[in-house]
Order: structure tokens, then sequence, then C-alpha cells
């Protein structure tokens, strides 16, 4: 079935977007004790993206609108859910191999845009998240060769407002804000059949951040190399993906401006799978994985060795998201083993996946919760966790639905830290609708 057309344009001009609707629920919360037993939402997204062509040019505007409905009182209401009436993307895409007639596609895109980059374990253009994360600067996409590509950026990310959490919760329209007191840049260089079917890749990263009047940062400046090497799933085939990185540079320990700490960063992260795919229309998948971020033992030192994540995703290896989402990748060690299919025929895919989450380091934070027992005799062990979801076509490309479930049943350091949440387990669900256009 042919995609729904709304209306005849022009063919310089296109307008693409999609309407999504999501309710969770969650029953007995991990956060702490004084997060209350239970929570709901009520989430809503709008985006409409319009583009213009003019060769070598493209210009293009996006528009966002987040809005939530139905919360609790202790719902953690952030930007990351509420993002009102926005402009998310405002840019021009220069087409250079069509302005110089050059022999490979290279690409220079300025202005406002999202980025996804690589795995997306670093910077990605949101997808379960309610918002999505923008960034002022510049991107360059180039074709190298047939197997070969560029992509490097150089950008200050936006800050979502408004901040203040009624205004969240009555979803209020405030401008966005370019962060000029941030930069962030990356190149990442990819290599397909480096050897027998195997992609490669190469990237680094770099964080400078700064105190202004009106915000304060811990005054990062940090730098992170490294590696991805991964066979995509195919039928009767192993496949596997290993990436790992290593982060350096100096940031405070805190953000507060009296502090004057000068740490030297010292963390690492590791994700690795080996999964084999079956036979069959249903493309049935079995995986084990490992997720390792580190955390920092010793927070009286002069070392900051806690893995931050900045800008990356964290659904897709550690689980839903939004008012559930236990784990991140910060301070974490979680090995696991995942389940999937996906039969296009029939327009339905689904997983489910099962890990232990630990805690790298029992001394430092579990970071969602914000819970800490700087004796370390909580314990490290977070619990068991299983996250699932189903989605389905119920009309090709156009209107999709999807459910999904996790648990976090607690282990020792949920049930001992101080302040920590009563009970003994999360359960969270959801159900939404995504009509696309």
């Amino acid at each position: 079935m042919e995609p729904v057309k709304a209306i005849d344009l022009p063919d310089w001009f296109s307008i693409t977007g999609n309407a999504r609707i999501r309710y969770e629920t969650l029953d007995g919360q991990f956060r702490s004790a004084n997060a209350g037993t239970s929570d709901q939402l009520l989430a809503l997204r709008t985006l409409i993206h319009a583009r213009a062509s003019f060769a070598p040019l493209t210009l293009g505007a996006e528009l966002q609108d987040a809005r939530t409905y139905h919360d609790d009182n202790g719902t953690p209401l952030s930007t990351s859910f509420v993002n009102t009436g926005e402009f998310l993307q405002a840019y021009a895409d220069l087409h250079l191999d069509h302005l110089f007639s050059w022999q490979r596609e290279t690409d220079l895109k300025l202005g406002r845009f999202t980025l996804d980059a690589g795995s997306r374990r670093f910077v990605e253009r949101n997808s379960f998240r309610n918002t999505i994360n923008a960034y002022d600067g510049a991107h360059l996409r180039m074709s190298l060769s047939d197997r070969s590509r560029l992509e490097a950026f150089y950008v200050s990310p936006v800050r979502k407002q408004p901040r203040d959490r009624q205004a969240l919760a009555d979803n209020e329209i405030s401008a966005d804000e370019t962060e000029s007191n941030r930069q962030f840049w990356g190149v990442y260089l990819q290599r397909q059949e480096v050897w027998q079917g195997v992609t490669g890749e190469v990237f680094a990263y770099g964080l400078h951040d700064e105190d202004t009047a009106r915000r304060q940062t811990p005054d990062r400046e940090v730098y992170w190399p490294g590696v991805r090497f991964f066979r995509k799933p195919a039928s009767q085939q192993l496949d596997f993906e290993v990436e790992a990185a290593t982060r350096f540079g100096t940031r405070r320990a805190s953000a507060d401006p009296a502090d004057t700490s000068q740490l030297d960063v010292d963390a690492q992260m590791l994700h690795a799978e080996i999964g084999y795919t079956f036979d069959g229309d249903w493309a049935m998948r079995l995986n084990l994985e490992y997720d390792l971020a580190t955390g920092d033992n010793n927070p009286d030192d002069q070392s900051f060795t806690n893995w931050e994540r900045f800008f990356g995703t964290r659904r897709g290896d550690l689980g839903n998201t939004s008012i559930h989402g236990p784990l991140t990748r910060s301070n974490l060690s979680a090995p696991g083993i995942r389940f999937s299919f996906d039969n296009e025929l029939k327009g339905l895919d689904g997983r489910i996946a099962y890990q232990l989450a630990y805690l790298a380091e029992a001394e430092d934070r579990f970071v969602v919760a914000r819970l800490q027992d700087v004796t370390g005799n909580s314990g490290d062990f977070l619990g068991h966790t299983l996250d699932a979801r189903v989605r389905k076509w119920l009309v090709p490309d156009n209107l999709r639905l999807e459910v999904g479930a996790s648990a976090l049943l607690f282990g020792e350091y949920l049930k001992n830290v101080p302040g920590g949440p009563d009970g003994n387990r999360t359960l969270y669900g959801y159900t939404q609708l995504t009509a696309s256009f």
C-alpha cells in the first residue's frame, strides 16, 4: 500500500511529519521513598518538517510540539517531556558535490538541526523520549569511497525552555536558547567490509563548557576517542558488535562556582554483544550483551572516573525510559540476554530483554534515582530488569501501534540504600499510537 498523501506539492517542496500519543503508567517507584508509589503520564508529540530544494541548496525547518497531561506530583517532569511550539530545526543544507561537480556526495548543513552519528550512543536524534535534542552549528557529511564515509560537526547544544516545573506542567511556550558556553564536536569515520562483512568505525568527540552568569557548569574540557566494529544481523549467521571509548581531560568536582577543584577525567565505556538470527519469516534473533560505564570509586581524590552520558541514546541497550528508565550509561555494569523478531510481511516486530544491573562502583551514585551510599555498605546490585515492546503497522507506513512493559525487581542496593524506595519492585507499561505523513 502506498503512503497516504494529503495534498499535492511541487517537486521542490515537501512536508513530512508525525503525531504521536502515548499513555504511560508506573507502579512502585525506584527513585526514593518520597517520590510516591505510582505515576502516570499522557505524552503527546507532533513533528512537522518542511523542505525546499533549490539545487545545490536545501532549506529546511521542523516544528516540535511536545506536551504532557495527567502527570502526578512526583512525576520527574523536565524538558525531556515538554517543549511546546518550538522550532526544532531551521537549517541550510549545501550539497557541495553539486556545487563543485565532485564525484563523491558531500553535504554541509548550517544552522539549527538534530544529530545522529554511528551507533547513536554518543549523540542521537531521540526517538522514544518525548522531546528531541537540537544543536546550532555546522555538520559535514562526506562519502570518501563506495565503502567509506566521514562525518564531522561543531555545535552548541540548544537548551530547551522553560525550566520551571510548574511551567512545564502547564505546557507553557518559552523560546529555547543556544548554550553558547558549551561547544560539542565530533569526527566519525566508517569503513564497510574491513573483513568478511565487518564494518569498522573510529571516532573522537569533545565537549567544552564553562560558567555564565545564568548557568553554572563543572567547566569541562573533555575528549573521548573510541572504536566500533560490528557485523549486521543476517539469517543463519552470527553477528556481533563491540564499541569502546575512553574519556580524558579536566573538570571541576561540581557545578558550584565556588568550587576551585580541578579533577583529571579518566573514564571508560564498553558495549559488547553477540547474536544469531534464525531462518524464517519471523527473523528471530537471540543475543548476549554487556554494557559497562565506569563510576567513581573515590570522590575525594583528584580524579573523576564516572562516565557521563551527555547526548546519546540509552533505550536501545538499557530499556524503556520516560517516567521509568532506571538504567543509564553511567556507573553501570549490566550483562543481559535479548530475544527479538521482525516479520516484515505482517508489519510486526518485537523484543524482550533481561539484564542484571549492578553499580560499577558501590560508593558512587545510582544516577537516575539520585541515590548514593558513600560507604558502599548497601552493596552494588540494583536488581533484575525485564524490558519488552511489540510494534504493529495498522496502516503500512502511516499508522503504527506500539505497546511495551518493563519491570525492575529490586536488588540489595535499592533495599538498603539510605533514602531508598519502599517496596521491592517497579512495574511500567505504555501504549503508543503514531500517525505519519
